[in-house]
């Protein structure tokens, strides 16, 4: 998964929000083949929870210039960042602000 495009070319809220679900929402599919302990099972269903409420709101009229879509946008940073490979983050390119993936971590900065 080093290196690994997630979404490019864009920084509209509706764009980003659908793709960063989607994108945790594999990250839980490949992790849930090795969450053989209750607290992880249940993680993953706390967050598979959080992405339904995501969607909900994200249906909403007004939803992507609201409070709730920035506070939204922070959780899945935070959660897709959580599964990010050793040595690696998740974030914008170095090289491109509007370049969402997961990316390998200078070796400095580990």
């Amino acid at each position: 998964m080093k290196n690994t495009t997630i979404i490019r070319a864009t920084l509209r809220s509706e764009d980003l929000i659908p793709a960063f679900v989607e994108a945790l929402s594999d990250c839980l599919e490949d992790h849930s083949l090795n969450c053989d302990s209750l607290a992880c099972v249940k993680t993953h269903g706390e967050i598979q929870a959080e992405l339904g409420k995501i969607e909900r709101r994200a249906e909403n009229k007004g939803y992507f210039e609201s409070e709730d879509c920035t506070w939204d946008m922070e959780y899945l940073f935070e959660r897709l960042n959580d599964f990010a490979p050793e040595g690696c983050y998740f974030g914008t390119h170095a090289g491109d602000g509007s370049h969402f993936g997961f990316w390998e971590s200078d070796s400095d900065e580990d």
